[in-house]
């Protein structure tokens, strides 16, 4: 008795979630929504009532040397824009970076393993990432620009009015396509 008693709670606290999400007793009912936030999953501190903000953008250079801003999401077309961020940091520059000293060592018994955070590309890999950089200014209807500029700006917004106070450029820097 004891374990048909159990069998039956087990079967109703795990069945009737089931069935309410698969659209027995409603259409596609979720049973535990998600709590989306503003800001993202972090909290952001307003005591002196400004936001602290960055942005990345892409440009590119026309031979004049006259930026062109690029949408990160038609030039990562079909790569998610989530990536981007990463693929274009200062340290990665599309994987064209020079390695760093970024090195991890442990010791295990006998053993020293050591992990290179940013391995260094070849230059079979950097022609390869220089092409495909070429080919999405050509998909962008950039075919004649040669160069890219990936900059980060940090910005001060105040919350009361939205305004920016400043700005800071925190890194820029510039993917010459013919150097590879």
């Amino acid at each position: 008795m004891k374990t048909t008693v159990t069998i039956i709670c087990l079967a109703i606290l795990l069945g009737l979630p089931f069935a309410v999400r698969e659209g027995l007793f409603a259409k596609r009912a979720e049973l535990y929504p998600a709590v989306l936030f503003p800001v993202g999953d972090g909290k952001i501190d307003l005591r002196d009532r400004t936001i602290r903000s960055s942005k990345m953008e892409l440009f590119s250079l026309d031979d004049a040397g006259v930026p062109h801003e690029l949408t990160p999401a038609d030039f990562f077309d079909p790569i998610p824009t989530v990536y981007w961020p990463h693929v274009a940091s200062e340290k990665k520059k599309f994987g064209l970076a020079a390695p760093g000293e970024d090195r991890l060592q442990k010791k295990l018994g006998s053993w020293q393993l050591t992990l290179m955070k940013n391995r260094s590309s070849t230059p079979l890999e950097k022609r390869e990432v220089a092409q495909w950089l070429a080919q999405r200014l050509r998909a962008v209807g950039r075919p004649l620009d040669r160069t890219l500029v990936v900059r980060k700006t940090s910005m001060n917004i105040d919350t009361a009015t939205g305004e920016e106070l400043n700005s800071e450029i925190t890194f820029e820097y510039e993917i010459r396509l013919d150097d590879y």
